[in-house]
């Protein structure tokens, strides 16, 4: 019952009991652990009325366990959950990851049924958390680490920090998958799938390109190791926009050595436009620059040769009529009168 002090205030015992009882307690505990230990520190150790951890040789190798305070905090600390078994946990992560279906969903799929456009491509069918999985997906791949159910808990890792937009680390995890399990059946997906996180990290092609060159690389590995595989037609078109995109990176390159009369620096920039990148537009006007390249240095032994392949190569396009004239012979000077 709470009563009022002689100042009118109310006393509240509660708090003031809790600490007391929770002070027993401790005391109770200090006197059980620390029996037979010495009352006061000695002169030499002042430490040694402290309970050790573990053995001590001063008392016979008695343990006497850890301290009072630790088990007074061990009391209060909350225990690890063990996890459920891998089948559960996988199969949770998989329904976070694919997602719930909504009451919206549930009357699209009875119009247009389970595999219509709008039940497969409206985000709002289902509500997924990509996070949660994420996570349950790394307490597989942790717990579990040898079951079957691993390499594909990596895999699905890899497309949560995909759809979460995270693809600088997505393209970490699909890169490992692809290296630690190059015989399974979801490698050619991986592969893409990498590709398509350089791919959106393109930068214009007046800025660096090493996202492009290894957005350009996957397709191209693709392509080499999976030709009949389905994702080897989705990768063909990014694949050549990848290449288009290099191709006039190393253009406005060579144009800015050209300006500053670093010729040589400028013709090797252009003679790899038309040998890496062929048939994307640009040979015609790269082997023509280069030819320039060397006729401002003078070396006309390499410039005539590039001239005639383009008007062999190119006999209608822009730069076959100035190639032309670029190896007509020069006119004779005329001969200055002896005096």
């Amino acid at each position: 019952m709470v009563k009022p002090n002689r100042s009118g205030l109310v006393r509240y015992r509660g708090p003031a009991l809790l600490m007391a009882a929770a002070l027993v307690l401790l005391c109770s505990c200090a006197a059980k652990n620390d029996k037979g230990a010495p009352s006061r520190p000695s002169r030499d150790d002042p430490y040694s009325a402290i309970p050790s951890m573990g053995p001590d040789e001063s008392r016979g190798g008695e343990d006497y366990g850890e301290t009072s305070w630790e088990r007074f905090k061990g009391m209060f600390k909350k225990k690890e959950k063990e996890p459920p078994p891998v089948e559960i946990l996988f199969a949770l992560a998989e329904s976070h990851y694919s997602g719930k279906e909504t009451w919206y969903g549930k009357s699209i799929r009875k119009i247009y049924g389970p595999n219509g456009w709008a039940y497969k491509n409206f985000w709002w069918v289902r509500r997924k958390d990509y996070t949660r999985a994420l996570e349950l997906f790394q307490t597989v791949v942790d717990k579990y680490p040898f079951s079957r159910f691993a390499p594909k808990a990596e895999l699905r890792m890899a497309d949560c920090q995909f759809e979460l937009d995270n693809l600088e680390e997505a393209a970490v995890l699909y890169d490992m998958f692809i290296k630690l399990h190059p015989r399974r059946e979801e490698v050619p997906y991986a592969i893409y799938k990498n590709g398509v996180c350089h791919y959106e990290r393109m930068l214009k092609p007046y800025r660096d390109q090493e996202e492009t060159r290894l957005a350009a690389e996957a397709f191209s590995d693709l392509l080499a190791r999976f030709p009949n595989s389905p994702y080897a037609n989705k990768a063909k078109g990014p694949l050549d926009e990848s290449r288009t995109r290099l191709a006039k990176h190393e253009m406005i390159v060579g144009k800015f050595y050209y300006r500053n009369r670093d010729y040589w620096a400028a013709a090797a920039r252009y003679r790899g436009v038309w040998r890496d990148y062929p048939g994307l537009g640009f040979d015609e006007e790269a082997m023509f620059m280069e030819a320039s390249c060397y006729d401002e240095l003078g070396k006309r032994e390499r410039a005539i040769p590039l001239y005639e392949k383009i008007i062999q190569t190119f006999p209608g396009g822009d730069y076959a009529a100035k190639s032309k004239n670029k190896t007509a012979s020069p006119p004779e000077e005329p001969a200055t009168p002896e005096q």
